[in-house]
């Protein structure tokens, strides 16, 4: 008598693209600079991104009489910087003995799709917040791994310096307005002519409460809110000065245990909001059969039976790069 294999994965909708599919439609559990959309998402089919490395900025151009040629264009000193995309695998696994006599919300007995929902919301998080740290890293100029070892200095492949603005917070005379114009004119100058929307400043938590009890900002804060609306918690942000200034807190733990702060609780970076060609996200396929030189997405994920059908193994990764590609844009304002 012929006997019918069934796969049970493909039954239950376990394929490789149905579960990739599923994490990527989970929603985002971590991450204040992905939901302010600061990285333009650029999928690509290649594990390396090149950067263009030019001197570019925008030229007014000069009134011509009608039927005379048009001023020509010049093109600045240029080359291309191989930049690899880091490749972040995470993998987990099920035992049967996780399932079994598992119940759900409705006491029922827990279906292995919806156990197998759960454990991918977990590690989809894990994702999240590792993405997090990495924008962190490039709206700063350099990208940490989460040892916190340093693996892409944007300044250094870029050719480019950054600019340090102090802010005296100790000394109440301080013209903290005058020196927030200085970091705007640092940034608006180190963009080129790039068109940009707003200001965003992001502050440590001493940086930020320092900030905020200096009497230059709470004088000039009592005449733009009411007393009421000073007596709120003002981690959230507010503006000042046409910059919106919100304390930035995130952190994880490292692989040791130990807490690793994504933005030094002493300091702050100004930033320009609503770039069209500054902040990128790249995103590789990953390295699976289905998707060799297709456009890459956000995080990826696969399950398959552990040996003798004890398990299920789970697979999941993710190939990010956040970029800044005028990382001299991103002002650093310390505090003394």
């Amino acid at each position: 008598m012929a006997f019918e294999s069934i796969d049970p994965f493909v039954a239950n909708g376990f394929t490789m693209r149905t579960m990739s599919n599923a994490i990527v439609e989970m929603p985002l559990q971590w991450g204040i600079l992905q939901q302010l959309g600061i990285f333009r998402p650029m999928p690509i089919r290649t594990r390396t991104v090149g950067i263009q490395r030019e001197a570019y900025s925008l030229a007014l151009l000069p009134f011509k009489d009608v039927g005379s040629p048009g001023t020509p264009g010049k093109t600045g000193s240029r080359d291309l910087v191989p930049v690899t995309v880091p490749h972040i695998p995470h993998d987990d696994f099920v035992h049967p003995d996780d399932v079994a006599n598992l119940r759900d919300e409705n006491g029922e007995l827990m279906a292995l799709s919806r156990f197998i929902a759960l454990k991918l919301q977990t590690m989809s998080g894990k994702h999240d917040i590792t993405i997090e740290h990495l924008m962190a890293g490039a709206i700063q100029g350099k990208i940490y791994d989460a040892d916190g070892t340093l693996k892409y200095d944007l300044f250094s492949i870029l050719g480019r310096t950054q600019s340090v603005i102090d802010f005296p917070f100790s000394v109440s005379t301080t013209n903290v307005r005058s020196k927030i114009l200085d970091a705007k004119i640092a940034m608006e100058e180190a963009l080129g002519g790039e068109v940009f929307t707003s200001y965003l400043g992001l502050c440590g938590a001493t940086w930020f409460k320092t900030f905020i009890d200096h009497q230059d900002v709470k004088t000039r804060y009592e005449n733009w809110q009411s007393n009421a609306e000073l007596r709120r918690d003002n981690r959230t942000g507010f503006d000042f000065v046409d910059v919106f200034w919100q304390m930035y807190r995130a952190h994880a733990p490292k692989p040791d245990g130990t807490d690793l702060v994504f933005l030094p609780d002493t300091e702050a970076v100004l930033i320009p909001v609503g770039t069209m060609n500054t902040f990128d996200f790249y995103m590789s396929p990953a390295d699976m059969n289905p998707y060799v030189n297709t456009l890459g997405q956000r995080v990826y994920a696969s399950i398959e039976p552990a040996d003798h059908q004890r398990g299920w193994n789970i697979h999941t990764q993710s190939n990010p790069l956040p970029f800044c590609k005028r990382p001299q844009c991103l002002i650093r304002l310390t505090m003394s």
